[in-house]
Parts: structure tokens; sequence; C-alpha cells
């Protein structure tokens, strides 16, 4: 019989991607939670037995969750979960205890470290909260609780004592040598990976996975919330990153990776090491990231010899006054030169804009389209301004305009922030829209997506899935600029 002490469920809270992705649920991400997968395996290198839950990629209802908890009778959950998911986890946590009142409640993730004692304070279903990275904190927190040691002791958590004081302890130094954590568990992932899709315009190749190679940024956007990882920048070694693609493609039999790191391509001296040792290792699995927009064509040709096909650029705003205002530090003229080296080295681009920022104006919108269609970008994705808790944005941005700071809207699929400059939530979302219809439903686009099909025919599975999904987006966005 396993020891109840030692086993700890992790998982998300339910949610169908209705609730994640809103209007683009169909074409939605349903990869598995790394974070997990990364606790799990240090929790297990130190004698523990977890068993992860991944309820969006099986679309698992609190009842689901609930009888797979209960069937394996743990004396630990831990619920990760970002802003917009918080009233789930709390139901989730709370159905828990339901059901079985022994159950130490441990939740983590961007929200809880962003505001432990708020978070700690309004939902009392939740036991402790693990505050910034948790693999450490999480084990040495299991290490004293089962042994019946004082929890006052472990660095890094936020907790209710008996007579329903908050108290956060003194925060955990950053993991500096990010190799001594092992590959992440992908073994503990259900149904992986079979069982899991990237969002349709991030992947040509089945089966697909994830991987992270850094943690903290070191960049000062306003809209960013570093509360978990810092600005504190750390790199897995060059070693460490091609084993994880190792694993994936040979064990796993991965063909498409994304590389979910918001700095990937900032560290060049591991990136080009990284990619001069897929070529010699003859790497056949594609690979995508995100990058900033200070490259050159050198590296950028080399990572298109060594496997990577699509990188996403964050542009945010066709206006210099905006990208002043969100610190992004980055010209009209250095985002034109990226897109473009990056096409001539023959890598598809996907553009990211943010839209209803503070001080933006229909001015400033109408640029952002502008710029888009200007550049030869592959395909565009302009969200919500978010001014999610930890962000600098999120104590400032009242004074530009109306912030509705509901936890549970906070989820960039609706705006929460409308800038003076704008009527209404109304009018951003049918901007957006339009935006959306601009860029898509030109010929050069369309010709672009069928000519890259003859290569990848899933492109046209994910041609048609977005399209659907943009048709239904320009006639409600049509209706709202005409009410």
């Amino acid at each position: 019989m396993s020891d109840r002490r030692k086993t700890i469920v992790l998982t998300m809270p339910p949610a169908s991607l209705e609730e994640r992705y809103g209007r683009i649920a169909s074409v939605g991400n349903t990869m598995p939670s790394l974070g997990l997968a990364y606790l799990a395996s240090y929790l297990r290198k130190h004698g523990y037995d977890p068993i992860i839950l991944e309820p969006a990629a099986f679309n698992l209802s609190y009842k689901d969750v609930i009888d797979r908890i209960r069937s394996v009778r743990p004396s630990y959950v831990g619920i990760s979960f970002s802003t917009g998911m918080v009233f789930n986890a709390a139901r989730l946590a709370e159905e828990i205890k339901t059901h079985d009142p022994g159950v130490t409640v441990i939740v983590g993730g961007p929200h809880v470290t962003a505001v432990p004692l708020e978070t700690m304070s309004r939902i009392g279903h939740f036991d402790i909260g693990v505050i910034g990275e948790g693999e450490l904190v999480l084990k040495e927190l299991l290490d004293t609780l089962k042994t019946g040691g004082d929890i006052r002791a472990v660095k890094g958590i936020v907790f209710r004592d008996n007579d329903g004081t908050v108290t956060e302890t003194e925060r955990r130094p950053y993991v500096e040598d990010l190799d001594t954590l092992p590959q992440p568990a992908w073994d503990l992932i259900p149904g992986f990976p079979a069982s899991y899709t990237l969002a349709a315009p991030m992947s040509i190749r089945k089966p697909a996975g994830n991987i992270i190679t850094s943690r903290g940024c070191p960049y000062e956007c306003i809209f960013c919330d570093r509360s978990v990882f810092g600005r504190h920048y750390r790199l897995h070694s060059a070693d460490y990153v091609l084993e994880s693609f190792r694993i994936l493609r040979e064990q796993y039999r991965v063909r498409n990776i994304m590389v979910y790191d918001d700095t990937f391509m900032a560290a060049k001296k591991r990136l080009h090491e990284i990619c001069h040792r897929l070529i010699q290792e003859k790497n056949r699995v594609v690979w995508s990231c995100t990058g900033n927009i200070h490259v050159d064509y050198e590296t950028l040709r080399l990572m298109k010899q060594a496997g990577c096909w699509q990188i996403g650029y964050g542009i945010e705003s066709g206006s210099e006054k905006v990208l002043a205002s969100l610190k992004k530090k980055q010209s009209l003229a250095q985002i034109a030169d990226a897109i473009t080296l990056s096409k001539k080295a023959g890598i598809r681009t996907r553009g990211f804009f943010i839209i209803g920022s503070p001080r933006e104006t229909r001015d400033d919108i109408r640029r952002s389209v502008e710029l888009a269609k200007r550049l030869p970008l592959d395909d565009f994705q302009m969200t919500n301004f978010t001014p999610f808790p930890g962000s600098e944005a999120y104590g400032m941005c009242e004074q530009y305009g109306t912030f509705d700071k509901r936890w549970e809207k906070m989820n960039v699929l609706e705006p929460i922030f409308v800038p003076s400059a704008l009527a209404s939530k109304e009018e951003l979302t049918a901007l957006q829209d339009r935006a959306h219809k601009e860029f898509y439903f030109r010929p050069g686009i369309v010709w672009s997506y069928l000519s890259f099909a003859v290569r990848y025919p899933r492109v046209l599975v994910n041609m048609y899935k977005g399209m659907v999904v943009l048709v239904r987006m320009m006639f409600e966005g049509s209706k709202r600029l005409h009410k």
C-alpha cells in the first residue's frame, strides 16, 4: 500500500476550451503544463509519488477531477493557476475539502505569487500558497508537513494559522543553476504526447511537445508579471536543452516542438551552440519559438538550418509613442528589420500586437494594423491589454482609463481596461475583430498559406479552423461597429 504522505496530485483547475480561449476555442492550445511536469520530476527525485492531472486536455469536469483525486487518496493536492482561473481553483479546492477534509490544498502559480496575502485572505479553502519557483519550496514544505515540523521555517510560502491569520514567510532565492533540476516528467503526463495539441497557427506536424529553456526576463514591459521567475535571467545549458530535444524526439516521437521562453533568442552564444549541435545530430524535428526583435541574419539562417520554422515577435504596437509607454525599448525600424530578415532566412513570422494600451488612441490602433499589413508577416494576433496583478500596469493604469479589477475577467479574451481615448469595451472588440479581418482577408496571405500547405498538409486543416473563427469574428465585429 502506498504511503499517503508521499502522494501528491498536481493539477490545474478544470476549465473548458471556451473558458480558456473564448471565441477562438476551436484553435486553442491544449499543451500540458510544464510547470507541473517540473514539480513532479523534482518531487519524484526526492522520494515522493506525484500524480499529474490535465483537465483541459481531456475536458474533465470538477466531478471527474474529484473522482480521480479520491481514487488515489493523496495527502496533498497542488493546484497551479493564473489570475483568470482563481475562482475555478477555489471551487476545486472547496470540493476537495468537502470529500476529504484531511487533504492539504497547496496552491501556486503567477497569481498566488503576485498577491499572496490577498489571495489567501479571500479564499478560505486554500491551505498553503507557494510563492515563486515551486520545486525547492514544495519539496521542503512536504518534508516539513510529513514530519510534523513548523512550516514557519519554510521560505517562500503563505499560509493561514488556526486563528485565521494569514502569514507570509521570507521568499526563497531563485534557483541559480537550472541544470540541477531534472528534466520534466513527461512520462507522468497522462496521454502524452498524442492527447495534446498546439494552437493551430503554431502547429505543422503532430505529435507536438513543448519545452522551457530559461527563467526570468531582464526586460521591463509594463504589462508583464515577473513575480514567479523575476528579472534575473537564468539559462539551462545547451546540453540540457539538447537532452530535452532528444527525449521528446526519440522516446516520445514528437515531431513539432514549441520553445515557450519569452527570451529564447537573447543568449546568442547558447543559441548558436544549440543550433550547430541540432544540425550535427541531423535533427528531424521542426521547432518554433518567440523572440526579441534584436536579431541578425546569421543567427536566423542558422536557426532555419537547425529546424526552426516560425518565430513569434512581440511587436505590440505600430506607434512609437505607445511602444515607449509600454517600455518595449524597440523602434519601428528595428521591428521591420527583424521581420524582413526572418523572411529572408526562410522562417515564418507571427506578430503579437496589443490593443487598448494606456494612452492608445484610435489612430494608434490604425497604425498597428497598417504596420502589420506592411510587414512581411505570416500570422497576426492582437490581444487585449490586461493589467495582471504583479505587473507595473496593474498599479497605474486607472489614471489612463477604466479598469475592471475582477480577477476572473483577467484572461486577455475580453477588454477589462479601456483607455480614455476609446468609448467602450464593445468598440475595442470591434476594432480588434476588424484588424484580424483586414490582415487575413488579403490574397497574399491566403496564397502564402496555400503555398506552405504544399509542404505541410496539416496547414490546410489549420487554415480551415482559422477561417471559421475569422469569419465569425468578422461578422460580430461588423455588428458592433454599426450599433
